[in-house]
């Protein structure tokens, strides 16, 4: 989530999270507007879970471009801009 002006853009992930818990979402928001202390939770399996998440996507995208060379295209994240979204 970001502020674009007087809006907030909320991605995907925030729709989520709110799903979850609508409270820690706001407790996030609070925190990103200087409101009140940030909330920190430290889950090790959680890390450890996007680290080889991050290793596999790593060796396939590899494979991909082995096989298929140029024609395998990466396409960057956009700004975070109302522009680019």
């Amino acid at each position: 989530m970001f502020m674009a002006g007087d809006s907030i853009i909320y991605s995907a992930s925030d729709l989520a999270a709110a799903a979850r818990c609508e409270y820690a979402l706001l407790r996030e928001f609070d925190a990103r507007l200087g409101w009140g202390p940030g909330i920190t939770v430290e889950d090790d399996l959680l890390a450890r879970t996007a680290d080889l998440g991050d290793q596999h996507e790593r060796r396939r995208l590899e494979a991909l471009r082995e096989k298929y060379g140029d024609a395998v295209v990466v396409i960057n994240r956009p700004a975070y801009t109302v522009a680019a979204l």
